[in-house]
């Protein structure tokens, strides 16, 4: 049946499983710069000519969208640049630190110095058309061109105050809005004539200012506080972002009255899509403090600032590795490890990070930047099928593509990796080992620190023995088997994780009970709890949820059953919020999780592919019933804007966050 889209129980289970590698959705991702100076502006011409400009006489360009930029040939001179410009592709004017203004008509190659008549710092520059612009500066000062900057007048402000952006909806000369310290905000409607003041409501520095149309506008405050205007800055509303904790407001970009960004001091970044109603915090590459920010269109966004930082929003998928093959170039083998190779992806946008592999449909490995794999585990004789897709740095999964082969049958006996690989000290466990020849394999022997310590009873295809470490730490073991012919082959060493057993348990302790020889598959010294600080113990109904929290059981907690049985149980664990999506055998619907267990109905299948990437569906685990109960029903997801993976997996990184 197609997946549709629309509106406590403890399982338990070993300590031993594939880790899955979970892609992210489309999102933000760090640009070469070549420049370790602080970037204050941008300006785009079309979709292609760009420029940045910053600290030290810093000038950046780039001609392919913002892949990739730097400095054009031409030296602009010293001091800061605070603003840039573009009339066309070649024609930049930039402003900055005491009275600079400078301009190229050759895309860079040349620059001259204009005239300006003042030493103030020039803090914003706006180009309205080729001939009519203002610069608006340090001081109260405002000036004004209409002959593409040849020359400049000086226009009374009425303020004293530093004034800081300028901006002017469309290419109408006669109205734009000025924004600045002291909670200054200025309008004129006679092309820069006159200047009328408008009450803010703030004392503080307004930074940041776009009027959107005639009308509409939005203004940032320094402490963080919104203003935005329906009536063209008659009355201002007074907003603020709920998770706000930055000590300054650095920039504001908007693409409409509804869609905006805004940039704090603290490398935060939070998105609205309703008008400033609901915002959402977006997770940045490094430590990425902007200064600056450019909303050009839904898939068309950069951000720059402190140490020559660019960022850009990746919205698409990188191309499919091309290519895909076995080391001898064709289809068949006789290695059950064989050597995968394929050609490299790439990405209009910013780059290929990382490519993922699997083998018969099963979970993705990273094989990091490689262009080559090799799988940690033998396959069986017969056919298998290898897919191989690409991640770009904005975690966009592009699409697979796969390649069929054979593997024959070995001469050598063929030995898998011994399982599981945890336990707890003490304690007997049965370790196995995959095993398979042409002919019969006789025997197999474990090792253990490659030190040989028994024999293991073959039987069914696996090697296997009872065990028990002495130890705490982690050992490499590994089986050695012989087959009819006296071929020997050794496996790989599979590092064994020996756990202490312990009566003193803490919040975020994982915990079980410590099994003793013998134990099956359903004796409950197999479950594993969550120790809450509400003081009670949360079973994890299965692995794939525990996955969702922890990568390994390193740190997990061996006790008597006395002890377990002195904490209460809570509530079950559910999956960590972001990190996949879910449904019910029973029904089709597809689910989001956000905080504390609820479950969020993605409208269609443009918006999962949107938030976890062309191979969403990869991503889709099925909730046996049983679990419903665990959950509750939230809002539905009707856009991309509305669920926001980095913000939900920032806001609970801890069990205890997602009660």
């Amino acid at each position: 049946m197609p997946q549709r889209f629309l509106p406590s129980i403890a399982v338990l289970f070993f300590l031993c499983f594939v880790v899955p590698f979970v892609a992210k959705a489309a999102g933000w991702a760090s640009v070469s710069s070549p420049t370790n100076k602080a970037l204050y502006d941008f300006g785009f011409s079309g979709s292609s000519t760009g420029y940045a400009v910053g600290a030290e006489g810093t000038v950046l360009k780039t001609t392919d969208g913002g892949k990739t930029w730097k400095k054009p040939s031409g030296e602009p001179g010293s001091g800061d640049f605070f603003a840039v410009s573009l009339l066309d592709s070649k024609t930049v004017l930039a402003a900055g630190q005491k009275g600079i203004l400078i301009k190229t008509t050759d895309g860079g190659s040349t620059w001259q110095r204009l005239e300006t008549g003042t030493e103030k710092n020039l803090y914003d520059l706006r180009m309205i058309t080729s001939s009519t612009g203002f610069v608006v500066g340090e001081g109260g000062l405002i000036l004004k061109t209409t002959d593409g900057g040849k020359t400049w007048k000086q226009k009374p402000s009425g303020t004293s105050a530093d004034l800081l952006d300028v901006s002017v909806p469309g290419s109408n000369t006669s109205a734009a809005w000025i924004a600045g310290a002291n909670g200054i905000l200025l309008k004129t409607a006679d092309g820069g004539s006159t200047w009328s003041m408008l009450p803010s409501g703030t004392a503080q520095d307004i930074p940041s200012l776009q009027m959107i149309s005639q009308s509409e506008g939005w203004a940032g405050v320094s402490d963080g506080t919104l203003l935005k205007t329906s009536d063209g800055g008659k009355t201002w509303k007074s907003i603020r972002i709920l998770d706000w904790k930055a000590s300054d407001l650095t920039d504001l970009a908007f693409l409409s009255f509804g869609n905006g960004l805004v940039s704090g001091s603290d490398g935060t970044l939070f998105e609205t899509t309703d008008s400033g109603a609901t915002w959402l915090q977006s997770s940045l590459p490094g430590s990425s403090i902007l200064q600056i920010l450019s909303f050009r269109s839904s898939d068309t966004r950069f951000g720059a600032g402190e140490g020559g930082t660019i960022i850009r929003y990746d919205a698409h998928p990188p191309s499919a590795p091309s290519h895909v093959r076995l080391d001898d170039k064709g289809t068949v083998t006789n290695d059950p490890t064989p050597t995968i190779q394929w050609d490299e992806a790439s990405d209009d946008e910013t780059s290929v990070a990382s490519y993922q592999v699997r083998f018969d449909n099963g979970s993705y490995r990273s094989a990091g930047s490689s262009l080559i794999f090799i799988p940690n585990e033998p396959l069986k004789p017969g056919d298998h099928v290898v897919g191989v897709r690409a991640i770009d740095a904005g975690g966009n999964a592009g699409s697979e593509t796969k390649l069929s082969f054979t593997v024959t049958g070995s001469a050598l006996p063929v030995v898998g990796l011994i399982s599981p690989t945890s336990a707890i000290i003490g304690s007997s466990i049965t370790l196995s080992a995959e095993v398979w020849d042409d002919q019969d394999v006789l025997n197999c022997t474990l090792y253990v620190d490659d030190v040989r310590k028994q024999s293991m009873t073959v039987s069914n295809g696996y090697a296997s023995t009872s065990f028990s470490f002495p130890n705490v730490g982690t050992f490499p073991v590994h089986a050695s088997c012989v087959d009819s012919e006296g071929n020997r082959v050794d496996g790989l060493d599979a590092p064994v994780t020996i756990l202490p057993v312990s009566s003193d348990v803490r919040p975020a302790d994982l915990v079980k009970i410590g099994c003793g020889a013998g134990a099956t598959a359903d004796d409950p010294c197999k479950a594993v709890y969550y120790y809450g600080a509400d003081g009670k113990r949360h079973a994890f109904p299965n692995e794939r949820i525990f996955k969702t929290w922890f990568a390994d059981f390193k740190k997990v907690v061996s006790v008597s059953k006395e002890v377990m049985a002195s904490l209460p149980l809570g509530p079950n664990v559910t999956y960590r919020p972001g990190k996949k999506l879910v449904k019910f055998p029973s029904d089709p619907t597809v689910y989001a999780v956000s905080r504390g267990g609820v479950l969020r109905a993605i409208a269609n299948e443009e918006i999962a592919a949107a938030l976890y990437g062309p191979a969403w569906a990869a991503e889709v685990d099925d909730l046996p019933e049983a679990f419903f109960g665990n959950y509750r029903l939230g809002p539905s997801v009707d856009s991309s804007r509305n669920y926001d993976k980095s913000t939900v997996l920032r806001q609970t990184e801890k069990i205890d966050q997602n009660w």
